[in-house]
């Protein structure tokens, strides 16, 4: 095996091209010569777009027409750029196949290696229907790894549950909560929905099995309302100042008129 292809574990495949410009190639689609053609390739476009940038749509077309042989058994973890800007979202989703084949093998090892580099890419361009659909089509425990990963509980991922919450039903990734719940906003975690209509609690007071009270007033604005209201104390504790104060030179004024009538 070439120094310049490196083994990927999760899929087994590889990762070819220079560090501007790689690529995750899928076995068994991918043979082995193929990959290192591909590296070979790969480290040429990058050259060539540095030394002939007025060349790189030619460059950049060439190379397109030969990923397009792949058959969208492949994922460009980094630099895409190298291949135009629309590429990598027109062909990013062609890999969700091979998704749904892995996860039917159950959770790989290292499933947070492959989150980063695959599929974390992956959801962020997927459409609402994307995510319905993969998750149609993964294994439930390939899809509650994909939960954990996403709310940030990796280590808590179980079979089927992430702790104490079957997450097969939900959402990727949940919506903002209108009102955050207690404990989210004590621990200054972000508030999110878990997707499923008849769960009430947010997704991470469900993963953890806690109470997920709403508080009546966040403590950023029970800070504010503070702050507010000692100021209305200091406003009227300077308005009682004024008002004695022109007390006092009402009465010194009434003084020296009567002061000035007896001098008379």
């Amino acid at each position: 095996m070439s120094e310049t292809v490196r083994a990927q574990e999760i899929p087994f495949g590889w990762i070819v091209g220079p560090e501007e410009l790689q690529i995750h190639l899928f076995r068994p689609y991918i043979t082995e010569s193929r990959a290192k053609f591909l590296d070979r390739k790969a480290r040429q476009l990058v050259i060539g777009l540095k030394e002939h940038p007025e060349d790189a749509s030619g460059l950049q077309e060439d190379f397109r027409e030969m990923m397009d042989m792949l058959n969208g058994n492949y994922m460009i973890l980094c630099g895409q750029e190298h291949l135009g800007s629309e590429y990598h979202v027109t062909r990013i989703l062609d890999t969700f196949t091979q998704v749904a084949a892995t996860s039917h093998a159950g959770v790989p090892p290292q499933f947070s290696a492959f989150w980063q580099s695959y599929l974390c890419p992956l959801v962020e361009v997927a459409t609402p229907e994307d995510l319905a659909s993969m998750r149609a089509q993964c294994s439930p425990a390939f899809w509650a790894a994909m939960v954990a990963e996403a709310s940030g509980v990796s280590s808590k991922a179980d079979g089927n549950t992430v702790s104490a919450a079957a997450v097969q039903t939900w959402s990727l990734t949940g919506s903002p909560r209108a009102s955050s719940c207690r404990r989210c906003r004590d621990m200054h975690f972000t508030c999110l929905e878990t997707g499923d209509s008849e769960e009430r609690r947010c997704r991470l007071c469900c993963i953890d099995d806690h109470c997920c009270s709403i508080s009546s007033i966040p403590p950023e604005d029970q800070r504010a309302l503070g702050l507010a209201v000692a100021g209305i104390e200091k406003l009227t504790g300077q308005q009682k100042m004024i008002i004695s104060l022109v007390a006092e030179m009402t009465a010194a004024r009434k003084e020296l008129v009567l002061f000035a009538r007896d001098q008379r």
